[in-house]
């Protein structure tokens, strides 16, 4: 009984990276490959297929920053690069420890509301990772029958 290796990564420099590796490697089948790519942006982030009206409040409340509802429209870069512009423009600190805050607590919001948190678009790809799952764990379920 073997686990079944997913690999999800961003589509940025280290994301694209890590996807060629793991199909490198050949551990991987390229159905359990996922790169979370957003249309028209050269690099994406799992947090540019998040609401913006799901962490708003948040960021206004904790750090003073007032993140607009176009912070999300059209984008071209990343979204912690956008997040940063936005920070400093605002005379704020960005600091890799505020941004591991401000992305942890996205997880767990989207965690606990699911797909309700992500834009339309995004529930494509999300929705074919759920089915890569499904089938890895139906896969698993079986070989563990057969063992039986």
């Amino acid at each position: 009984m073997a686990a079944v290796p997913i690999v999800i990564v961003d589509d940025d420099t280290q994301g694209r990276y890590c996807y060629q590796e793991a199909a490198g490697l050949g551990g991987v089948a390229p159905k359990y490959l996922f790169k979370l790519t957003r249309k028209g942006m050269r690099e994406s982030e799992i947090e540019d297929f998040v609401k913006v009206d799901q962490y708003q409040a948040h960021i206004e409340s904790r750090y003073g920053v007032i993140v607009p509802s176009t912070f999300d429209k059209s984008p071209t870069k990343k979204w912690s690069e956008r997040m940063k512009r936005l920070f400093n423009d605002k005379g704020k600190d960005w600091s890799l420890e505020i941004e591991d805050s401000i992305k942890s607590y996205i997880a767990n919001h989207v965690e606990e509301h699911g797909m309700s948190a992500l834009y339309d678009f995004a529930k494509d790809v999300f929705g074919e990772i759920a089915q890569a799952l499904a089938s890895a764990v139906s896969n698993e379920s079986e070989s563990m029958e057969k063992v039986s």
